[in-house]
């Protein structure tokens, strides 16, 4: 097994008794470099599309997720807004979301465009779809979000 050899020498040096437990269990340290940002994006509201979103091929999007709750946390506005065919509430049970997590959770239907839900600049759609994106940006002129840039919005100084 391996063990913390400069922790055992400090408490060596400090006298300390130590017992080392052996994990049987193999770890690998792979060590990246993170991208962590700084925004000034300000927002009151956050939108989250539902499909291809917060739901990538059939399993919660974790990114998705630790975004939501910072925006809860930080007393957002957050709104579930999406094209579903079929009980979203279901749907959001079934992935152990919680519908309460959402002020409000608005099903638009398959011709509806979420343009017309979101007015404010003061707002952040994260949506997979490039024209929808673009239309809410053309219209409110709201921040508009990929997938792979929800990370850009994590507040790290927490």
């Amino acid at each position: 097994g391996r063990v913390n050899m400069p922790l055992l020498t400090m408490y060596n040096m400090l006298d300390k008794d130590v017992e080392i437990v052996e994990n049987p269990a193999l770890l690998i340290l792979d060590r990246a470099f993170i991208s962590r940002f700084h925004s000034d994006v300000a927002y009151v509201n956050v939108y989250f599309d539902f499909d291809d979103t917060l739901i990538v091929r059939g399993k919660v999007n974790p990114m998705l997720i630790a975004f939501l709750y910072q925006a809860n946390n930080k007393g957002k506005n957050v709104h579930l807004l999406t094209r579903h065919d079929g009980n979203i509430f279901d749907k959001l049970e079934e992935h152990g979301i919680s519908a309460s997590l959402f002020d409000s959770v608005i099903c638009i239907g398959k011709s509806g465009k979420k343009s017309c839900f979101i007015h404010s600049a003061a707002s952040v759609l994260i949506d997979d779809s490039f024209s929808e994106r673009m239309e809410v940006h053309e219209n409110s002129g709201a921040y508009v979000f990929d997938l792979d840039m929800v990370e850009s919005l994590l507040d790290w100084s927490a």
